[in-house]
């Protein structure tokens, strides 16, 4: 009984090996929003599947693998690393609550336009995938009027997904994974058109809205999101750096420091 208080705070437990559970807390930052739930399902069997082998691996590993000097000297590094690296990570956080004006934004990227130049094409588009049970007169009607509050609805209620921000740029790479390759080779992204097509039991659809060339200068919307953390990074790797310094000065002295070498 006394385990039970610790099992429902964590959350429901998602599979056990040996002496080990996988609790559902451990999955849910894999979840995208805009995953369906089929998508989000095969995602945790997946992982699943992954922690099982991993720990089947570990306790075989155990009982196979002698335990050295060495071998617990590099856990106890990897543990140190992990241990520092999660404590930077919260004096990072910390920092990125730093506002960033849009003056400073500006300025970077006019100084470094040039190294933001476009990779590849971008464009803005309205992008539907549903199964194919739902393509019917109601999916029709919202796609030809272009009535994003309705369709967003449509896709929750259909386990369907979607791209209906009109503002919103997608590199066309992210675009061609998504679709089916027929569909992705009869679009012709400089035209303002839509386009269909099923597979494997799915309905999909596309319109093209705008398109960008690659070698251009990105849209402000698309680059500054990068250049923000960019900025953001670079301040706090400063930071980060003088904390550190700061730190060793603080505590060299402590009386739980004590340096034996040329003494």
């Amino acid at each position: 009984m006394s385990c039970e208080p610790q099992s429902v705070e964590r959350g429901e437990v998602l599979a056990t090996a040996y002496k080990s559970k996988l609790y559902q807390p451990e999955v849910e930052a894999l979840i995208n929003e805009s995953m369906s739930s089929q998508d989000s399902q095969k995602l945790i069997n997946k992982y699943i599947d992954k922690w099982l082998m991993d720990e089947i691996l570990y306790d075989k590993a155990k009982q196979n693998v002698k335990a050295t000097t060495e071998l617990e000297s590099l856990v106890e590094n990897y543990r140190k690393a992990l241990y520092i690296l999660e404590y930077e990570k919260n004096i990072f956080a910390e920092r990125g609550k730093d506002s960033i004006s849009q003056a400073d934004l500006d300025t970077f990227y006019v100084r470094n336009k040039e190294e933001y130049k476009l990779q590849e094409d971008l464009v803005q588009v309205l992008l539907v995938k549903v199964p194919e049970k739902y393509d019917d007169e109601n999916l029709k009607t919202l796609w030809k009027t272009e009535n994003l509050p309705a369709l967003k609805n449509f896709l929750k209620s259909t386990d369907g997904f979607g791209y209906l921000d009109i503002e919103k740029w997608y590199p066309t790479s992210e675009l061609k994974q998504l679709m089916p390759t027929a569909l992705y080779d009869k679009i012709n992204f400089s035209k303002q058109e839509s386009y269909s097509e099923n597979d494997r039991g799915f309905r999909f659809l596309i319109k093209i809205l705008d398109r960008m060339k690659a070698g251009e200068e990105p849209p402000k919307s698309y680059i500054m999101p990068k250049i923000r953390q960019r900025i953001l990074n670079e301040k706090s790797s400063e930071y980060l750096n003088n904390f550190k310094k700061e730190l060793y000065q603080n505590n060299i002295q402590s009386k739980d420091i004590i340096i034996h070498y040329g003494q």
